[in-house]
Order: C-alpha cells, then structure tokens, then sequence
C-alpha cells in the first residue's frame, strides 16, 4: 500500500504554533514504524503562505490548499491512502 503522511502545521491559520506544532507521533517515526516492506510510505510538509489579517480566511486558504494538494497527488497516483495531520 502507498501511504502519504501529510503534515499541515496550521492552528487557525498560523504556521507552526499551538496545535499548529504537529503531532508527536509523527516525530516519533512513524513513517518508518509503517515503512516496513509492506508500505511506500511518503511524507510531507504542506506550507501554505497566507497572508490574511483574518484567522477565519486563513484557515479556509489553508484547507483549500490541503484539497488541492491531496486531489493532485491522489491524479499523479503516488498514493493510495493519505493521512492529514
């Protein structure tokens, strides 16, 4: 199976603070944990420039983002299952 870690480091629309800081588990290895013969597993780091005075248009620019990333990647076929954190 190809699986797809895609991190998106957001808390209402700003990078990498509070929730925004990522899971542990991630850091923890779990791409190499799943990576075990069995699974492709792939990651990345979704980084979207928003740029909006307003948390509510920052968010939503953010999630836009995450739709058309997984939908042009899911095109390409690198992957078969994607898990967004």
């Amino acid at each position: 199976m190809k699986i797809f870690l895609l991190t998106v480091p957001y808390d209402c629309g700003h990078y990498n603070v509070r929730l925004g800081l990522g899971p542990l588990i991630l850091q923890k290895g779990l791409a190499r944990r799943l990576n075990n013969g069995k699974h492709e597993v792939r990651e990345a780091e979704l980084s979207v420039d928003v740029s909006f005075p307003m948390e509510v248009a920052a968010g939503f620019e953010v999630a836009r983002r995450v739709a058309a990333y997984i939908c042009e990647i899911k095109r390409a076929g690198r992957i078969s299952y994607c898990l967004l954190w």
